[in-house]
């Protein structure tokens, strides 16, 4: 939430913006380990043109 309030700030329409979490569903690692976790713990930024 804290990068889409920074872009919302710095002029980005907010209705432009969501968060979204994926990594319970989309995991890069499917392992059970800590650094599994850590690896699926990310931010991604998708910039469209619409």
């Amino acid at each position: 939430m804290s990068i889409v309030k920074y872009l919302a700030v710095q002029g980005i329409p907010a209705h432009r913006l969501s968060a979204n979490g994926f990594g319970q569903f989309q995991p890069l690692d499917p392992a059970q380990t800590p650094d599994a976790f850590a690896r699926n713990r990310r931010i991604e930024i998708q910039l469209t043109n619409r």
